[in-house]
């Protein structure tokens, strides 16, 4: 097939911009002028987390049977499903919406009938595989809201189309095959990823493009199959972000060698990237006032950011464009980012930029230089390692970090001094204890729960002489104690701070850097 247009758009909806499907069609006939469109959906607002306690309770922890997985307890979601579906679409529209409720109880059926052997096994799994059990039996249950979601929208549009066009939603569940034993799924960590994130991207760029080849729309789930040791535990949740991120560098690795562009446009219920949380820094902030920039005026809208200050902004709290196993996947293509508001779609958002496309010393590298975003994240513990062997011997710094890659631990944060290294990572790590006591053999260790990190995010950072000096007196004079400083130096200074000053420092620093009455 010779394709319409030259461009490509994969654009991701999120639960609360997939209630309003109306909305979502608007979005699609004003992209689809010029760009061949490509849908990401997540769950309808809410429904995750109820999956979470359908899950929590047909898993059979203890007493739970098998017998017990029925599609009973799916009713009120296949309910609400259907219902969304023919508020959306009248009988007027002539569409047939009698094969749906088959699809819906279908799916469920099937997919309790694929975890009924992992169920079982549960009975006789170590307590360890009955923890990756659990995560497994519980990601493909949460799965199902995705799946809905991106029925009801393919049945939704296709009925409303004034043209014909056919919206198809894409099964995605056997892009990472299932294995035969359910315990041969184990976590993927640091460059083992990027194998599987290859496979992935190549599979689900296979399937769009197929529907695309077809003339139609497709439309993919956010849930994408068997990833190794749970979707929520290995992407985490957001990774609906991450799916679109995935299909859009594999149409992008496909269709390069034709000459046609690949764009993302993450549609939020924000006008794009702000230079902090509003929850935060905006007084008298709702989600239900604050909808366009215009309605801001305190957290700035930054129109054009890099990708660095994208990267280091996902990892981060608050105003992130893309999960951050999104921007793994985005890094190094060609793949062009934006983040816009469902809400307003006349209104161009933020664009994110590589990092080499602002030249020295023209208007628009003047414009992104210095300190443009105020993020950071809570819940984080920090690891002091004292050991007076780091003098004269080498690599004792990397036992250290080997230790957190060895059982999976993210490090956040990190400073060093001749004889003492200092990190930070999740305090909700799952393997934070034992990365304890495997620290004792290198070192005396000193563990602090409870902190924080506040991080100022830009570019060209290192150049700004008395920046991290003016910044520590912010925080100082405030009252906020600082436990180490750490960040890239050029375009990210991080600061560790107790968790009960986490907002006030953001508060604070965002004030002082940004407000021009001050």
């Amino acid at each position: 097939m010779a394709f319409e247009h030259e461009r490509v758009e994969v654009m991701k909806f999120g639960g609360t911009s997939m209630d309003d499907m109306d909305q979502v069609e608007a979005i699609e006939r004003q992209e689809s002028a010029d760009a061949h469109t490509v849908f990401v959906v997540s769950a309808f607002s809410g429904v995750t987390d109820k999956l979470f306690k359908i899950a929590d309770g047909l898993i059979p922890f203890q007493k739970l049977g098998s017998e017990k997985m029925n599609v009973t307890a799916f009713e009120p979601l296949i309910q609400d499903t259907l219902q969304r579906i023919r508020s959306a679409v009248s009988q007027k529209d002539g569409a047939d919406l009698s094969h749906v409720e088959n699809f819906l109880r279908n799916y469920v059926a099937h997919a309790l009938k694929v975890l009924k052997f992992y169920v079982d096994q549960l009975l006789v799994a170590s307590e360890g595989e009955r923890e990756l059990l659990k995560n497994i039996v519980r990601d493909r249950i949460i799965s199902i809201g995705e799946v809905f979601s991106a029925h009801a929208l393919s049945v939704v549009l296709t009925a409303r189309s004034e043209i014909g066009k056919v919206y198809q939603d894409i099964d995605t569940t056997d892009v990472v095959p299932r294995p035969a034993n359910g315990l041969q799924i184990h976590p993927v960590r640091g460059a083992d990823k990027l194998k599987l994130y290859q496979d992935i991207s190549t599979g689900l760029g296979g399937k769009a493009l197929g529907v695309l080849k077809k003339g139609q729309s497709p439309i993919v789930p956010g849930y994408v199959g068997w990833v190794p040791g749970a979707i929520q535990e290995t992407i985490e949740r957001g990774y609906t972000d991450w799916t679109a991120a995935i299909v859009a560098r594999g149409l992008d690795d496909q269709l390069s060698q034709d000459g046609m562009a690949v764009d993302l446009t993450i549609w939020k219920e924000v006008p794009g990237l702000l230079s902090a949380d509003p929850r935060l820094v905006e007084p008298g902030y709702s989600g239900k006032t604050h909808i366009t920039h215009n309605d801001f005026k305190v957290a700035l809208l930054r129109r054009i950011i890099t990708f660095r200050e994208a990267a280091e902004l996902s990892a981060g709290a608050g105003m992130k464009a893309i999960n951050p196993n999104g921007i793994f996947v985005l890094d190094k293509s060609r793949v062009r980012l934006f983040v816009r508001n469902t809400f307003d779609i006349q209104d161009k958002g933020t664009r994110v930029i590589p990092n080499g496309e602002g030249h020295k010393n023209t208007q628009l590298d003047k414009e992104m230089k210095g300190i443009r975003f105020v993020s950071g994240k809570k819940n984080q513990t920090m690891f002091t390692v004292e050991s007076d062997r780091m003098v004269a011997q080498e690599g004792v710094a990397a036992d250290i970090l080997g230790e957190c890659r060895r059982l999976g631990v993210g490090v956040d944060a990190i400073t060093t001094s001749a004889t003492s290294l200092s990190f930070s990572v999740n305090s909700n790590d799952p393997n934070i204890d034992k990365l304890q006591l495997r620290l004792r053999g290198l070192g005396s260790v000193e563990r602090q729960d409870k902190l924080a990190l506040v991080c100022c995010i830009g570019n060209k950072l290192r150049g700004e002489v008395g920046l991290l000096a003016k910044l520590s007196a912010i925080l100082g004079h405030n009252g906020i104690n600082i436990e180490f400083d750490g960040g890239d130096k050029d375009s990210n200074l991080t600061f560790v701070v107790d968790q009960k000053d986490y907002e006030k420092a953001v508060k604070v620093l965002h004030g002082e850097l940004f407000d021009e009455t001050k």
